[in-house]
Formats: structure tokens, C-alpha cells, sequence
């Protein structure tokens, strides 16, 4: 019995060698595609420049990598760094058209440039239209040096804005970015909300309309239709002011009184009651400028 057995098994370990026999393979599995997170990169607008035979790929760094042919596609992931001139994205995970010199990205993101960080949670980048769509929770930092007055030394002067969403546009001489959806301005001694923002990079300036609403460090409240704000010097530009929504913050004197300390801050010389707000300060709607911002009004005191 033992004699037969082995005869047998020599016999379909020789079929086997010599072909006979073939053992079934497991189905081939499709090349795995980018998570959803990434999605596929798209063509976001007209190239502003040719792609160079240096600079085809814009890959600096990547732990991983896989490359579809067919598709033209390379699939990344793991400390991705793509750069373009003086700009730099750093993801997680990125799928990369080759063919569109396009990428869409996920993942602990970031643009960087010399004078700019931007975060968020997808970022879709064409490296020839030289622009970016970042969606999701999104970020921009911008740190300038003030201009030098007489009387004060240069220092680092920082715009925080947050918003859903930012369209950057970064060729050399047009750089800008364009910030909606929940958007909201920090800068040292102010905070603004709007529908929309545009940051001139060229000009230092950033463009809020409409319902343009300031909240000044000091406690002064205003409203306007558009407003200007330099991100290098301490100056705001305003359009079609509400001036009866200015508020401001009433204090107590040591002989029980209230007064006003912002009344000659806005006027440029002191209140002569001020307790009593003006004769608009009561109306909470806007005075017909057209800037449908609105702000709470400040109670009359009796």
C-alpha cells in the first residue's frame, strides 16, 4: 500500500513539473485606485506657461509610488511633496496626472510659499494654469514687514482668514488668492467677517464685500458694503458705511454714570452726552447704503 502511494505521488509531482498538471490561479485584482479623499486631479484653467522637459514631473518627494500607464496616473502616498518655482504642496496621499501636469490631494495639506501657508482638507492643483482650489476647513497665513514709519521700527505683521473655501492663483506677478464661505479676518487688533475676500499679493491688500462686518480690539462695531485693508500698514478703506450701526462698549464711572470712552475715538473729539447714542444708533437696520449688513444695536440709556 505504502509502495503505491509513493508511486503515485512521484507520478503527479512529474505531471506537475512537466505540465500536465496546473494548479488555478486566484483571479488578477485591479490596480488599487486613490482613496476617495484624493479623487481624481482636473484641469483648472488656461496653462499660463509651458511644461519644460526638467519639469514634467514636479515630484520631490514620496514614500510610495505606483505608476498606471494607461492612465498616465502616478499614485502617491506618504510624505508627498510636489513643488513648482518657489511654491511647495505637501500631502498625504495625491494622485498625479502626468498627461494635465494636474494632482488632487489629501491629507495634512499644505501650500507654502515665501510669504504664505495655506491648509485644508482637498486641494486639486494645475501646475500649468499655476492656481489651486483648496475646499475644507481652509487657512492662509500671510506674514508681511510692516512699512518703516519715524516713529516705529519694521515688525512682522500677520492676516489670519478662514474660510470654506480659497482659489489660489500664483503666477509671478499676479499672485492672489480668493477666499468664500464662512469667511472670517483676524489681524492684530481687529476681526472682520464677509461673503468674500481677495488678497492681492502684489498690492498688500485684501478686497471684503459684501456685509462687511469690523470687530475692533477696543469694542468699536461697524459695518460697511466693501472695505480695503492693507496687510502692511494699519489702515482700513470702507464703502457705503452704516453709520448707524456703530456700537460702543459702555462703562461704568466711579459715581455710578455710564459713559462711552469709544465717542471720541470715531468723532476725533470728545462726546458732549456720552451716554446717549445718536440719533440713528437705536435702528438696527442698515440707513439705505445697500450693504445689508446687519450688527445689534446699542440700548438707549435713560
Amino acid at each position: 500500500m505504502k509502495s503505491r502511494l509513493t508511486v503515485l505521488v512521484g507520478a503527479v509531482v512529474l505531471a506537475f513539473a512537466a505540465g500536465l498538471i496546473s494548479l488555478p490561479m486566484a483571479p488578477a485584482q485591479p490596480a488599487a485606485s486613490p482613496g476617495p479623499s484624493v479623487g481624481e486631479p482636473k484641469k483648472l484653467g488656461e496653462p499660463k506657461k509651458a511644461k519644460k522637459d526638467d519639469d514634467e514631473i514636479r515630484i520631490d518627494n514620496a514614500d510610495q509610488g505606483r505608476y498606471d500607464a494607461a492612465r498616465d496616473l502616478f499614485y502617491l502616498s506618504g510624505n508627498v511633496v510636489f513643488r513648482d518655482e518657489d511654491v511647495k504642496l505637501y500631502c498625504d496621499e495625491a494622485s498625479y496626472n502626468n498627461n494635465d501636469d494636474t494632482a488632487a490631494c489629501a491629507g495634512n495639506l499644505r501650500i507654502v510659499d515665501p510669504e504664505n501657508t495655506i491648509t485644508g482638507k482637498r486641494i486639486n492643483a494645475d501646475f500649468t494654469a499655476e492656481m489651486a482650489v483648496i475646499e475644507g476647513d481652509v487657512k492662509i497665513v500671510t506674514t508681511k514687514t510692516t512699512k518703516a514709519q519715524e516713529s516705529k521700527e519694521p515688525k512682522k505683521r500677520i492676516t489670519t482668514i478662514t474660510c470654506d473655501r480659497v482659489v489660489y492663483y500664483y503666477t509671478e506677478g499676479e499672485r492672489r488668492a480668493i477666499a468664500t464661505g464662512n469667511l472670517r479676518g483676524v489681524q492684530e487688533d481687529k476681526t472682520v467677517t464677509a461673503q468674500r475676500a481677495e488678497y492681492d499679493r502684489e498690492k498688500d491688500v485684501i478686497v471684503l464685500s459684501p456685509e462687511v462686518i469690523f470687530t475692533m480690539k477696543s469694542g468699536t462695531t461697524f459695518a460697511c458694503r466693501k472695505a480695503t485693508i492693507s496687510v502692511t500698514d494699519d489702515w482700513i478703506n470702507m464703502e457705503g458705511l452704516d453709520r448707524g450701526l456703530l456700537k460702543r462698549e459702555k462703562k461704568e464711572t466711579a459715581g455710578g454714570e455710564e459713559t462711552a470712552p469709544g465717542g471720541s475715538e470715531q468723532t476725533g473729539e470728545p462726546s458732549s452726552d456720552a451716554g446717549e447714542p445718536g440719533p440713528d444708533a437705536g435702528d438696527d437696520k442698515p440707513d439705505g447704503t445697500g450693504s445689508g449688513a446687519t450688527l445689534k444695536s446699542e440700548e438707549k440709556s435713560e
